[in-house]
């Protein structure tokens, strides 16, 4: 039978903002177990799981104190989403009680204001300066328009869906292909290539395999037999610099 750790209670039955807010004020770590098991931590009836977390010391000024053992400090975290609960835990003491200086981290709070913002389509930078309003935050005591820009891009392309994934984007190209069915104001993809079913061939971006695809609406094709003089054509193209360097707009 294993034995029975002596687990030491740090903070136990906290909402889960305000544990992960303590969370930032420990040594640096690293999370080395994360998985579901029965929930042990709040008085709800239900049978649900929690999440079980293990954590290792990584800090700097514990290795430098011992460069071949591992620091002994080890914590445990108990997170109930159904009770918005959780509980920290610690075994033994660190090496060395001198805590390293750690890069600026946006608070709980802050993350979820980005991540509701990114979901009605606001851009990093309109979100950042909406976030400096709402919580009345300085250039200083603000994120920096980085932090924002990778937790808005890492939650658009890992939640909402907003990613490049070349099997997505054939897929999206394939479900919009031209139909003639579609309403007038509906947009539709065409291609100058097409597969057996019809449908757009997808290229992969390269010079032998270019990536063609256009995208319109029947109501912009009845527009554009006005005559040119009466109205204005607007187009913005956006392209990688870094990877192609002679960008083509084709009308």
């Amino acid at each position: 039978m294993p034995q029975k750790l002596p687990w030491l209670e740090v903070t136990v039955g906290v909402s889960i903002s305000d544990g992960k807010e303590f969370l930032e004020t420990l040594k640096v770590y690293k999370l080395t177990r994360s998985q579901p098991t029965a929930c042990s931590i709040c008085t709800n009836p239900l049978l649900h799981q929690m999440r079980y977390g293990l954590l290792e010391c990584i800090s700097t000024t514990c290795t430098d104190y011992a460069p071949t053992i591992k620091c002994p400090w080890r914590g445990k975290i108990l997170t109930c989403e159904r009770s918005n609960i959780m509980a920290v835990y610690e075994l033994n003491e660190h090496f060395s009680n001198v805590v390293e200086p750690r890069k600026k981290v946006m608070p709980p709070p802050q993350k979820e204001f980005c991540k509701e913002m990114a979901e009605q389509g606001l851009k990093p930078g309109h979100i950042r300066n909406a976030m400096k309003i709402k919580m009345q935050l300085s250039e200083d005591t603000a994120p920096t328009l980085k932090m924002v820009q990778n937790l808005v891009n890492y939650y658009s392309r890992t939640k909402l869906g907003n990613n490049d994934r070349h099997d997505k984007i054939t897929q999206l190209v394939r479900d919009a292909a031209f139909t003639g069915r579609g309403e007038h104001a509906q947009a539709f993809m065409f291609g100058w290539d097409l597969d057996v079913d019809g449908k757009p061939v997808v290229g992969n971006g390269s010079d032998n395999n270019p990536f063609l695809v256009g995208i319109t609406s029947k109501t912009l094709l009845v527009r554009l037999g006005r005559d040119p003089g009466t109205y204005i054509l607007h187009v913005d193209a956006t392209f990688k610099l870094n990877q192609v360097s002679y960008p083509v707009l084709v009308l």
